[in-house]
C-alpha cells in the first residue's frame, strides 16, 4: 500500500516538474518573441498634449521635433525654448536647464529615449533622459545601442579624447573615433590613435599596434568584425582584419572603402584603391577574390537580401551601375540600386542629359531600361512579394505614385510609401496644396487630414494601418481598419 502511494506521488511530482519546465522554456520563447517583435498599437490614442505654453510656436519657440515609437505606445516632442539669453529644451513638457546653446539631438532607435549636447560657460554636457554629465571642453554625436539600452559618445577632455561608454570614461587618448554597436547590442568596438599608433577596441580590449585602422564593421548576426589596417609606413601595406586575423591585400594598396558583410554575414565585399595600369583604381573584392576591372570612383556597394548578389555605383566621369559583374550603360546619374526582398529582382533610378537640370529620367528593372515622362523619380521601392514596383515622380507641378508604369492622382506632395507584408496594400501620405493639410491614401482612397503623418506602417497581417499624427497640439497615434 505504501509502495503504491509512493509511486504515486512520485509520478504527481514528474508531472509537476515536467510542466514547470516546459512552462519555464515556453515563457523564455515568449519573452525572446516579445523582444524581437513589439506588439503594434492598434487602437487610436492620445499619446501627448503639447501645452498651449509652447504651441503655436512664437518667437523663441520652435517646435523641433516630434516622435513615435515604432509600436506606436510612445510619442516625444521637443520645443527648442530661448529665454533671457538662455537655451532650453522641453521634452514632453518638461524643461531642462538653462544653456549658453543646445545642440546634436538624437533619438534611440525606439524614439523613447533622448540625447542632445549644451555649452555653459566654456565647457560642454551631453544631456541623456533629461540628465546631465560631468562637464567636458567637447562632447561629439552620440549612438544608442540598437536595443536602446546602452549609450556612448567620444568626449575631449584636458587636451585629451576619451570614450564615454553608459557614464563610465576609458582611458585618454590622442583620438578616438565614432562608437560602433553591434547589431544585437552586445559589442562596442571603436579606432583610437596614442602616441602615433592606432589601433581597434573590442568590448574595451585594445588590438595590436598599427600605423593606420579603419573603422571596424561588425557582421548583421554580431558574430564578425572586420578592419582595414596598415602595419608601417612602407607604401601600399595593407591588411583586412577579419575576426582578430589579418589579411594581406595583394598589391600596392592607397586605401580601402566601403566595408560591407552580406546579410548573412558569411561574405565580405569592399573596395580597395590599388596601383593598376600604373594609376590608382578602385577594385572590388569579394571574400578576398578581386574583380578585374578597376574604376576611378566608386559609391555604394549592396548585397541582395538573400547574400547571392551584388550592386555597386562606380564612376568614369559618369555613372555605371554594376551588377553581378556586368556593368550598364553610363548615366549622369544614378541612384543606389534596390533589390527586391527575395533577391530576384533589381531596379534602379538613372537620368541622362543633364545640362542644369536632366533631360530624360528612366527606371532600369533587371537591365531593362525604360525612359519615363517625369521631370524626376524617387523613393522606388517593391513590393514584399517582388511583384510590384513604386516610385514617386514628378511632372508639371505635381507628385505622383506610380505602379507597374501606372500612374495615380497627382498632389502637391506625396512622401513615405509603403507596401503591407502580404503585398495586397499599399499606401503613402500625400498634400494637396502647399499650406494645407496631410492625409494618408490606402490602395487609392484619401483618408482624414491632420498637419503632420509620422511613419506609417502596416499591422503583420496587413488588416490595419498605423501612423502617428499633430494636429495643433495634439499627438494621436492612428489605426485605420483595411476595406
Amino acid at each position: 500500500m505504501n509502495q503504491a502511494f509512493s509511486k504515486i506521488w512520485i509520478i504527481v511530482i514528474f508531472i509537476i516538474l515536467a510542466g514547470g519546465i516546459f512552462a519555464w522554456q515556453y515563457w523564455q520563447v515568449a519573452k525572446e518573441e516579445i523582444i524581437k517583435e513589439p506588439t503594434l498599437n492598434l487602437i487610436e490614442t492620445k499619446l501627448a498634449t503639447i501645452s498651449k505654453k509652447y504651441y503655436p510656436e512664437t518667437e523663441g519657440v520652435l517646435l523641433e521635433h516630434v516622435l513615435f515609437s515604432p509600436d506606436g505606445k510612445e510619442a516625444t516632442y521637443i520645443i527648442r525654448l530661448r529665454e533671457q539669453g538662455k537655451a532650453f529644451a522641453v521634452i514632453n513638457g518638461r524643461k531642462s536647464n538653462g544653456y549658453d546653446e543646445t545642440f546634436n539631438f538624437t533619438f534611440s532607435p525606439n524614439n523613447q529615449r533622448v540625447s542632445y549636447g549644451a555649452e555653459r560657460e566654456g565647457k560642454e554636457f551631453m544631456i541623456i533622459d533629461g540628465k546631465e554629465s560631468q562637464a567636458y571642453d567637447s562632447v561629439f554625436g552620440l549612438t544608442f545601442s540598437p536595443d536602446n539600452t546602452q549609450f556612448a559618445y567620444p568626449a575631449k577632455k584636458e587636451g585629451k579624447e576619451l570614450m564615454v561608454i553608459n557614464g563610465t570614461e576609458s582611458e585618454f587618448y590622442d583620438y578616438v573615433g565614432n562608437p560602433i554597436f553591434s547589431p544585437d547590442s552586445k559589442n562596442i568596438a571603436y579606432v583610437a590613435r596614442k602616441e602615433g599608433n592606432w589601433f581597434v577596441i573590442i568590448n574595451g580590449e585594445k588590438s595590436k599596434d598599427y600605423y593606420r585602422c579603419g573603422v571596424p564593421v561588425f557582421s548583421p548576426d554580431s558574430k564578425r568584425i572586420a578592419y582595414p589596417t596598415k602595419k608601417t609606413e612602407q607604401k601600399g601595406e595593407w591588411f583586412m582584419v577579419i575576426d582578430g586575423e589579418e589579411n594581406k591585400i595583394d598589391g600596392v594598396v592607397l586605401t580601402v572603402d566601403l566595408l560591407t558583410f552580406s546579410p548573412d554575414s558569411k561574405k565580405i565585399a569592399y573596395f580597395v584603391s590599388k596601383l593598376k595600369e600604373e594609376k590608382f583604381l578602385w577594385v572590388p573584392v569579394v571574400n578576398g577574390k578581386e574583380g578585374e576591372k578597376g574604376y576611378a570612383g566608386i559609391e555604394t556597394l549592396t548585397f541582395s537580401p538573400d547574400s547571392q548578389r551584388i550592386a555597386y555605383i562606380v564612376s568614369e566621369g559618369k555613372k555605371n551601375i554594376v551588377v553581378d559583374g556586368e556593368e550598364s550603360k553610363p548615366y549622369d546619374w544614378a541612384n543606389p540600386p534596390t533589390f527586391s526582398s527575395d533577391g530576384k529582382n533589381i531596379s534602379y533610378i538613372s537620368y541622362t542629359g543633364y545640362t542644369g537640370w536632366p533631360k530624360e529620367w528612366f527606371t532600369v528593372i533587371n537591365g531593362k531600361e525604360e525612359k519615363t515622362p517625369y521631370n524626376y523619380i524617387y523613393d522606388l521601392i517593391f513590393s514584399p512579394d517582388g511583384q510590384r514596383i513604386a516610385y514617386i515622380a514628378g511632372k508639371e507641378e505635381k507628385e505622383f505614385v506610380v505602379i507597374n508604369n501606372k500612374e495615380g492622382v497627382g498632389y502637391f506632395a506625396i512622401d513615405e510609401l509603403v507596401f503591407s507584408p502580404d503585398s495586397k496594400h499599399f499606401a503613402y501620405k500625400a498634400l494637396k496644396e502647399r499650406e494645407g493639410q496631410w492625409f494618408m491614401v490606402i490602395d487609392g482612397k484619401e483618408g482624414r487630414a491632420y498637419d503632420e503623418i509620422f511613419t506609417p506602417i502596416f499591422s503583420s497581417d496587413g488588416k490595419y494601418l498605423a501612423y502617428g499624427t499633430r494636429s495643433g497640439n495634439e499627438l494621436w497615434w492612428r489605426v485605420d481598419k483595411i476595406e
